[in-house]
C-alpha cells in the first residue's frame, strides 16, 4: 500500500530482480512496481457480488439450481431444492433434471426445452412432477434461463423451482368438487325433467281442470280438461289474467280472495262459460314456491260438480216433496180422523155425564187426549210443510218458527222491510237452514238468545241467525261428529242448491253467526 502524491492510496505489486556481474557477484537489485489498485477493487467487488449471490441463492425461499446446459447435471443447488426433492447436495450432484422428472412428464419437458432453445427464448417455464427420494410425487413450477459464453454457446442452465403441490391438490379438489357438482346438476336436471314429464302426463290425464298461474295471476298451464270445461283453448288463455278471461263468475271477489290466501284452501263457485253453460265448480288453490322460497304463483284444481249439485238438489227436493206429502196427509187425513174421534168422545162424555155414569170422567179425559193429539198432529204437519205458496211465505214461516219453538231461550225475528221470495222451493231451503241453525244453537251451543235477520240488498236476500252460545255451531261443539256436524253439511248443501253462499263465523265467548246469501230471481 502506497500513498500517491494526490493523497490517495494505491496498491502496488512489487517484483525484485537481482542483477549480477559476470563473476556472479550481486551488483544490484532491480525493483519493478505495478499499480494493481483497480484489479484489487474489482476482486473485492466480485467477492461481494458472489457473496450476495450466494446469500440470495440460499435464502431465496425457492429452489435454486445451476445445471450443465448440455448434460443437465446439477452443478450447485440450494437447501430449499434439497427439501423439495428429498436429496442431499452430494446426491443431487450426481443427478440430472431429467432423472428427477416424473416419467410421464419427461417427453413433454424435453420437447418444450428444445423448442425454447431453438427459438432463443430468454426463459423456459413448465409445471411438472418430481419424483422425490422417498418415491412420493411433488408438483413443481420450473423456470429455466440459459447462461451463454461470449460466443453465444450455452454454458449453464439456471433454474428457479417452486413447490406447487398444495396448489395442485387444491385445484384437484376443486376439479373433483366441480365434477361432483356437475354430476349433481345433471342428476338434478334429469330428476326435474322426469318430474316435469310426470307432471305433464298427470295434468294431461287429469279428470280435473289444472291451471297454473304466475305471480301476476296470468295463466301458465291450461290442461286439456280446462279446455273442455271452460270451452277455451290453451292458445286463447296463456299469458292472460284468469279474472280477465271471458268467464262470468258469480263471485269474482271470492275467487280473488282465494288466490291471495297464503295457504291451501277451496271454495264452491258458480260460473257461466263462454258457450253459455252454467256450471257449479269446486276450486282448490295452493301456492308454489320460487327459488328464494317466496310464492312464485298458484296452482288451481277445478272440478265440475254441476251434475253432483243437480243430483243433490234433486235429492233435497225429492225429500221436501215427500215431507210435504206426509204433512198434507197428516193435515188432511190423520188430523181430520182425530178431529172426528174428538167430536165423538166429547158427545159420549156429555151423554155419560147427563146420565151420571161413573165412566163420564174417563170419557172426558179421552176427549181431551184426542184434542191434544189433534193440536200436536197439526203442529207436526205445519213443521213438515211450513211454507205457504205465496211470496211472503218465508217471512210467515220464520215468524211461526219463532213462536212455536218450545224453549226457554229468547228468539227474535227482525225483518224491517218485507222480503218477498218468489220461489217456494228456495224459500223452503232457506227456512230449513234457519231451523237447523236454531236447533244447533239450542242443542249444542247452549244459546239463551237467538236473533234472526232477514234483509234484501241489490237482488240478494240475506238470512242471518246469530246466537250467544259458548260452543261453535259450525262443528256442533261436543257433538261435532254427530247430528250438528251433519246438519251443517246439509245447510251448505241447501245453500248451494239455491246458488247461494253459506258462511259460519264463531267468536269465542260471543257466539256464532250463520249467514246465507242467495239471489232472489
Amino acid at each position: 500500500m502506497h500513498h500517491h502524491r494526490d493523497g490517495s492510496r494505491r496498491i502496488l505489486s512489487t517484483t525484485w530482480i537481482p542483477y549480477r556481474e559476470e563473476n556472479g557477484a550481486l551488483a544490484a537489485i532491480i525493483e519493478i512496481n505495478c499499480d494493481i489498485t483497480r484489479q484489487k477493487i474489482a476482486e473485492r467487488e466480485m467477492r461481494a457480488r458472489e457473496r450476495d449471490f450466494r446469500t440470495f441463492f440460499e435464502l431465496n425461499g425457492v429452489g435454486n439450481v445451476l445445471a450443465d446446459a448440455n448434460t443437465g447435471l446439477f452443478l450447485t443447488v440450494n437447501q430449499m431444492f434439497c427439501d423439495i426433492t428429498g436429496y442431499s447436495r452430494e446426491e443431487l450432484s450426481a443427478l440430472s433434471a431429467y432423472q428427477l422428472t416424473h416419467p410421464e412428464d419427461r417427453e413433454r419437458d424435453t420437447a418444450g426445452w428444445q423448442e425454447s432453445l431453438a427459438r432463443g427464448d430468454a426463459h423456459y417455464t413448465i409445471e411438472k412432477r418430481y419424483l422425490r427420494k422417498d418415491g412420493s410425487v411433488t408438483w413443481v413450477s420450473v423456470t429455466s434461463s440459459i447462461i451463454r459464453d461470449d460466443a453465444g454457446n450455452p454454458l449453464y442452465a439456471a433454474g428457479v423451482i417452486i413447490d406447487i403441490t398444495a396448489r395442485h391438490e387444491a385445484l384437484a379438489e376443486i376439479a373433483e368438487a366441480r365434477e361432483k357438482l356437475e354430476r349433481r346438476v345433471q342428476d338434478r336436471t334429469s330428476a326435474l325433467r322426469r318430474i316435469s314429464e310426470t307432471f305433464e302426463t298427470l295434468t294431461n290425464a287429469s279428470p280435473a281442470a289444472v291451471i297454473a298461474l304466475d305471480s301476476a295471476r296470468c295463466v301458465e298451464i291450461w290442461n286439456p280438461e280446462s279446455e273442455h270445461l271452460f270451452a277455451l283453448r290453451k292458445e286463447e288463455v296463456v299469458g292472460r289474467r284468469l279474472l280477465d278471461l271471458p268467464l262470468k263468475w258469480n263471485s269474482p271477489d271470492q275467487l280473488d280472495a282465494l288466490l291471495e290466501m297464503p295457504g291451501n284452501d277451496h271454495v264452491n263457485l258458480h260460473l257461466q262459460t263462454g258457450d253459455g253453460r252454467r256450471l257449479d265448480v269446486a276450486v282448490w288453490s295452493a301456492p308454489y314456491p320460487g327459488p328464494a322460497g317466496a310464492e312464485a304463483g298458484r296452482v288451481l284444481l277445478v272440478l265440475d260438480e254441476t251434475e253432483k249439485k243437480f243430483l243433490e238438489r234433486a235429492l233435497l227436493e225429492a225429500g221436501e216433496r215427500e215431507q210435504r206429502r206426509i204433512g198434507q196427509e197428516l193435515h188432511d187425513g190423520l188430523c181430520q180422523q182425530l178431529l172426528g174421534a174428538a167430536f165423538g168422545a166429547q158427545a159420549l162424555f156429555k151423554e155419560l155425564d147427563r146420565d151420571a155414569s161413573p165412566s163420564a170422567e174417563r170419557a172426558g179425559d179421552l176427549a181431551r187426549l184426542i184434542n191434544d193429539s189433534v193440536v200436536h198432529a197439526r203442529n207436526l204437519a205445519r213443521g213438515i210443510n211450513p211454507i205457504e205458496i205465496d211470496p211472503a211465505g218465508l217471512m210467515s214461516a220464520l215468524q211461526e218458527l219463532v213462536e212455536r219453538t218450545p224453549t226457554g231461550a229468547r228468539i227474535e225475528l227482525r225483518c224491517e222491510k218485507p222480503v218477498l221470495v218468489q220461489s217456494t222451493e228456495v224459500a223452503l231451503h232457506v227456512f230449513r237452514i234457519a231451523h237447523e241453525a236454531i236447533t244447533n244453537a239450542l242443542r249444542h251451543a247452549g244459546a239463551t238468545r237467538i236473533l234472526i235477520r232477514l234483509t234484501e240488498d241489490v237482488g240478494n236476500v240475506i238470512l242471518q241467525v246469530s246466537d250467544n252460545g259458548t260452543e261453535s255451531t259450525a262443528t256442533g261443539g261436543s257433538a261435532a261428529a254427530g247430528d250438528a256436524g251433519v246438519g251443517v253439511g246439509i245447510m251448505k248443501y241447501r245453500a248451494q242448491a239455491i246458488r247461494g253462499d253459506l258462511a259460519i263465523e264463531t267468536i269465542t265467548g260471543s257466539g256464532t253467526t250463520v249467514t246465507c246469501t242467495f239471489p232472489n230471481d
